[in-house]
């Protein structure tokens, strides 16, 4: 029988010893990884936060600045609004109270149409003095420092229809004059129409 004698070191086994010390450390390491982005996370989030908080309080103040040039600027609508309704209210009134005073018996108005300052009136006469009874009432009136035009007269059985205008502006369309001759083309049977 021989003796054998192995001159060589033992080795550690690293076998199962190695592999726990490995995993171990993996999961310390893991460990510390979520623990580090958390730490992150959390920081993220509270500065996200104060982001949220220094932009709330600059959007706020601006909307509120917005808000009240908005609230503003509608009340100084509001405000030339309700004076130019006080103003077109006045002029209706005045109109009204001037065809009251003007319009007589004999003098039908089938239409007064009121737009963007200038007035038109669509009636019929039964006399040419009606006629001029009215247009002399417009013509004191002096709606806008204008007087008013005859756009067009005729002559039916009854009378005389006709359709007065008064602009807004001053055109220098002032043709009252021409009412007496109109008057007499119209008996003739003739529409007499004048320019606008």
């Amino acid at each position: 029988m021989t003796i054998k004698i192995n001159l060589l070191q033992k080795q550690p086994e690293v076998g199962v010893k190695s592999f726990l010390a490995v995993a171990v450390v993996a999961v310390l390491i893991h460990l510390l990884w979520h623990m580090v982005l958390q730490q992150k996370i959390a920081a993220a989030t509270k500065y996200q936060g104060y982001l949220q908080q220094e932009l709330s309080a600059l959007i706020i103040p601006a909307y509120n600045d917005n808000n009240l040039i908005k609230q503003q600027s509608v009340e100084q609508r509001l405000a030339r609004s309700g004076a130019n309704l006080e103003q077109k209210r006045a002029d209706f009134v005045q109109i009204f109270e001037m065809l009251q005073q003007g319009v007589s018996r004999n003098l039908y108005l089938t239409q007064l149409l009121i737009k963007n300052g200038e007035v038109k009136i669509v009636g019929h006469a039964r006399s040419m003095s009606d006629l001029m009874r009215l247009a002399t009432m417009l013509t004191a009136y002096k709606h806008g420092s204008n007087t008013p035009s005859i756009q067009k007269i005729t002559s039916q059985n009854s009378g005389y229809s006709f359709v007065l205008f008064m602009p807004k502006e001053n055109k220098g369309n002032t043709n009252l004059a021409g009412l007496p001759d109109l008057a007499t083309a119209a008996r003739k049977g003739k529409v007499q129409e004048l320019p606008e």
